[in-house]
C-alpha cells in the first residue's frame, strides 16, 4: 500500500507543479514589466482557481499521508510521538526558511523550480524510506487462515 500510494502521490505533486511552471512562464512571458491583475470574470481564471485549490488539497494529501506513513513504520507510541515530532520540526524550518525567502526579490519560477525539485527530493526520500524501513507485513500474522487465495474452498458458516 506504501508504495502504491507514493506513485500517487507523486503523480498528484507532479502534475501540480508541472501546472505551476506552464502558469507562471505565460505570467511571466505576457507581463513586459507590467504587473498583470487576475480577475475572476477573466478567460483563464478558472484554471488559475482550480491550481490555486490544488495546492491546498496537496498540502492536505501530503499531510495525511505523511502521518499515515509514520503510523506504518511503528505500533510504538513513543517512537510515532518522536517521528511526528522531527516531522513537525523539518515542517516549521521549512516554513521559516520560506518567510524569509518570501522577502528576498527572487524570480517566481526559480521559486516554482526549486519547490518542484524539493518535492522530488522528498518522495525520493520517502521512496527509499519505505523500501528499505518498512517491512511486509501481508501474510503476518495469518497464519493458519483459510483465504481464497489458497486455491481451497473457504467454508462460509
Amino acid at each position: 500500500k506504501a508504495l502504491q500510494s507514493i506513485f500517487v502521490i507523486s503523480t498528484l505533486v507532479m502534475l501540480m507543479w508541472g501546472s505551476s511552471l506552464w502558469m507562471q512562464l505565460s505570467f511571466d512571458l505576457g507581463l513586459k514589466g507590467k504587473k498583470k491583475l487576475i480577475d475572476f470574470k477573466d478567460d483563464g481564471f478558472i484554471l488559475k482557481f482550480l491550481l490555486f485549490i490544488s495546492y491546498g488539497f496537496n498540502d492536505s494529501i501530503l499531510q495525511v499521508w505523511a502521518y499515515w506513513l509514520m503510523g506504518q513504520f511503528s505500533d510504538d507510541l513513543g517512537t510515532l510521538g518522536r517521528y511526528a515530532g522531527y516531522y513537525k520540526c523539518v515542517q516549521s524550518g521549512m516554513a521559516a526558511v520560506s518567510w524569509r525567502l518570501g522577502g528576498i526579490p527572487i524570480s517566481p519560477i526559480a521559486t516554482v523550480v526549486v519547490n518542484w525539485v524539493l518535492a522530488t527530493i522528498g518522495i525520493i526520500c520517502a521512496y527509499f524510506s519505505v523500501k528499505t524501513y518498512m517491512e511486509d507485513k501481508s501474510t503476518e500474522n495469518y497464519e493458519g487462515v483459510e483465504s481464497p487465495s489458497d486455491k481451497k474452498a473457504v467454508s462460509l458458516h
